[in-house]
């Protein structure tokens, strides 16, 4: 992710329009000069996000119901399944055959791979191999914080590259701890999208931050999503897109 002080909002699933918008930001980055271009900066992969809020406690009745796709033998599709439409995953104990809502949970994520774009955007996500329009490509992981916390480690540590997404009051901070999702670069005409789940187990409480694809990407072509920055706040876009919007005309 590369922006300077930014904040960005994304689209809320339709299950929790009243909770607050699901947002991206980043705090200011060294300069890109000193930044190498054959390896990415170093940080601790990981496959599930850490929550370090304290609030690990999960009630059984905090898990979603099961979905009716099995009385009509359907697979749990976006046209029939209920769960799957306000984006809630299915439990395992989902009745449907092949249930095909259940991709968070099973990490069935897309080939990707992190390299550098060759530009001042600095490294960013590529695909191996073609990812199809609509299909999950991977889950945004960091440490789960709180806003207090958040504050407190921006101002311990002010200047520093932050890689950031917010949601329903917490914080996913992938700046120490986190996989190849925080390398998505912004774009004015992203190929994916950035969605809030609600997924069974763990701690289903606290949502899940997934990607989707777009379009139809190519193997080689990179991976993007729209930051939705301010206008105000952003000093340059980077995405170089004919479309942008952050362009003076």
């Amino acid at each position: 992710m590369v922006a300077s002080n930014q904040q960005t909002k994304i689209t809320q699933p339709t299950r929790i329009r009243k909770r607050k918008a699901l947002t991206s930001s980043v705090a200011k980055r060294s300069k890109l000069s000193t930044m190498s271009t054959t390896a990415p900066p170093k940080y601790t992969h990981i496959d599930k996000c850490i929550n370090r809020t304290g609030n690990n406690k999960q009630k059984r009745s905090d898990d979603p119901d099961e979905c009716d796709c099995h009385k009509s033998r359907k697979r749990c599709s976006d046209v029939t399944c209920l769960n799957r439409a306000l984006k809630i995953e299915c439990p395992k104990s989902c009745k449907a055959r092949n249930c095909a809502n259940q991709r968070i949970a099973k990490q069935m994520y897309a080939k990707v791979h992190v390299q550098h774009t060759n530009s001042n955007k600095g490294f960013g996500l590529y695909a191996k191999k073609e990812i199809k329009a609509g299909q999950f490509i991977t889950e945004f992981m960091g440490e789960i914080i709180t806003e207090e916390e958040e504050f407190r480690r921006r101002k311990a540590k002010p200047g520093v590259y932050r890689y950031i997404l917010e949601s329903a009051n917490l914080i996913f901070d992938a700046t120490k701890y986190g996989n190849e999702a925080r390398f998505i670069n912004h774009s004015c005409a992203p190929n994916t999208r950035c969605e809030r789940w609600i997924v069974p187990g763990r701690t289903s409480n606290i949502p899940r931050i997934a990607f989707f694809a777009n379009t139809t990407i190519k193997a080689g072509q990179e991976l993007t999503f729209d930051y939705k920055f301010s206008k105000k706040a952003l000093k340059k876009c980077l995405c170089g897109e004919p479309s942008c919007k952050y362009q003076k005309n």
